[in-house]
């Protein structure tokens, strides 16, 4: 990672190999403020190998009593449905906001926001007795059938 502005980090290796942008929110902004300027060269986590923060998060949540939970699974997946729940983002939204690749990555996090269709729904307008302009009714007698 490298801070290119005041506001925003570029992750140049990624999961899927595609460099991201992403904001920094004001708590991480205020962190890495306080990082002292002769510890501001190289990699922000001076981890040498992803097993350096596994192993401890493993034994930390042995000796808690807790599942394990990956680092991805506590960051990433945390970021998600956070936006999806607080930010209010939807799907596409999401996928943009977080470097995926496609939609079908970011399906997982569509259940996240309960009765979200319905609320949706509960939006659109009344359809009773509004005649629908340029509509014709169809020629074919079996699909009129079904519509009434």
């Amino acid at each position: 990672m490298e801070v290119i502005t005041a506001r925003s980090l570029t992750f140049r290796r990624t999961k899927n190999g595609k460099m991201r942008t992403a904001h920094i929110p004001d708590p991480l902004l205020a962190e890495l403020a306080s990082i002292p300027d002769q510890e501001r060269h190289g990699p922000v986590f001076a981890w040498g190998h992803k097993s350096h923060v596994r192993r401890p998060l493993q034994n930390a949540c042995k000796r808690a009593g807790l599942d394990y939970l990956s680092p991805h699974q506590l960051g990433r997946h945390t970021y998600a449905t956070w936006l999806r729940i607080y930010a209010k983002r939807d799907l596409k939204g999401l996928q943009v906001d977080g470097g995926w690749d496609s939609i079908a990555s970011v399906a997982r996090y569509a259940h996240v926001v309960p009765g979200e269709t319905a609320k949706a729904v509960d939006l659109l307008p009344s359809v009773q007795n509004v005649p629908q302009p340029g509509v014709k009714a169809p020629k074919d007698r079996r699909i009129r059938k079904k519509l009434d």
